[in-house]
C-alpha cells in the first residue's frame, strides 16, 4: 500500500512538472484519485500501534474518561458567566457602554477579566 502511495505521488509530480498546473489537475480529475486522500489513509496505520500497547491503550480510556467531566465544567462555568455577564450588564451598561453595552461585551469583558487579557 505504501508503495502505491509513494508511487502515485510521484506520477502526480511528473505530471504536475511537466504539464501546466491546469492541465495536470484536470487531468487527475479524469481519472478520479486524489492523492492527498489516499496520503490521509496512510494515518489509519497508526491505529494499529493503539491496539497492541496497553499502556498506550490505558491513557486513551482515561482520556476518554474524562471528557463528560471536564464538559460538565465548562457547561458549569458558562452558567456561572452568563449569570455574571448579565449582572454586570445591568449594572454598568450606562457607566461603561463599550464593555458592558450588551450581553456578548459583557461576557467577553469579564472572560478578558478571568484570563488577565488587556487589563
Amino acid at each position: 500500500f505504501d508503495f502505491a502511495v509513494v508511487a502515485l505521488s510521484v506520477v502526480e509530480a511528473i505530471v504536475v512538472e511537466t504539464q501546466d498546473q491546469i492541465d495536470a489537475t484536470d487531468q487527475m480529475a479524469k481519472v478520479g484519485v486524489n492523492v492527498n486522500v489516499v496520503r490521509l489513509l496512510r494515518i489509519f496505520k497508526i491505529l494499529r500501534i493503539f491496539g497492541k500497547m496497553r499502556s498506550l491503550q490505558r491513557i486513551i480510556v482515561a482520556i476518554s474518561a474524562t471528557i463528560v467531566p471536564v464538559m460538565n465544567t465548562f457547561f458549569l462555568f458558562g452558567i456561572v458567566s452568563s449569570i455574571y455577564a448579565v449582572l454586570a450588564t445591568s449594572l454598568f451598561h450606562e457607566s461603561y457602554p463599550e464593555r458592558f453595552g450588551s450581553w456578548s461585551e459583557s461576557s467577553f469583558t469579564l472572560f478578558q477579566v478571568a484570563t488577565g487579557d488587556s487589563w
